[in-house]
């Protein structure tokens, strides 16, 4: 059970670095994309933050589907040349 008042367990600056580092294990180097381009990072920041346990943000970066929740960042799909071949894909169900 999913404890409701959780807070996130990172900052604005470790989910930045997080985003970064889950993109590089797949092969996507920072210096090929800006992240503001993508996302408000601070404002992705204040809505995982909210106090709602259960909310999941998904956004597409470089052709990646990242999962952000309170709890990290996941995810959902790799480029077949991906550097770290212990990813796996996420089962989750829409």
């Amino acid at each position: 059970m999913k404890n409701r008042g959780a807070k996130p367990t990172f900052s604005t600056d470790s989910l930045t670095v997080e985003i970064v580092n889950v993109l590089e294990e797949l092969g996507i180097e920072h210096e090929t994309y800006t992240l503001h381009d993508y996302v408000d990072i601070d404002a992705l920041e204040e809505l995982v933050a909210s106090g709602n346990a259960n909310i999941e943000v998904r956004i597409t970066i470089e052709g990646i589907q990242l999962e952000i929740t309170q709890h990290g960042v996941q995810a959902l799909n790799w480029p077949s040349n991906a550097r770290n071949s212990s990813f796996q894909q996420s089962s989750h169900a829409e």
